[in-house]
């Protein structure tokens, strides 16, 4: 099952996000894109596949957007605040139930 849903940060941003789920979950996992200024983003090749290989492993999986990529909003902020982005993701998916 995949969820697509949104994020808020502490700073009033709000972050383009997926919960790809599997039917019985053994845990789950928060997995952040690579650079977005090298082209990252929670659609990346590497992070679709490696979603795609956790969830069959029975991990639910939240992947999301930082800030100012994708439609979340807000702009790139070198690092500084993305990891209010970061923290908005592991709330979440700590406040949840596995399979959501």
């Amino acid at each position: 099952m995949i969820d697509r849903i949104h994020l808020s940060t502490t700073d009033g941003e709000t972050l383009e996000a997926r919960w790809d789920r599997p039917e019985h979950p053994v845990g789950a996992v928060v997995l952040c894109h690579p650079h977005p200024q090298q082209g990252g983003t929670m659609m990346a090749p590497l992070m679709v596949a490696v979603t795609t290989r956790l969830v069959e492993r029975g991990f639910s999986v939240l992947r999301f957007n930082f800030r100012g990529i994708g439609a979340s909003t807000g702009k790139h902020d070198h690092g500084k605040a993305e990891v209010l982005d970061v923290a908005a993701a592991v709330s979440l998916c700590g406040g949840l139930s596995w399979g959501g």
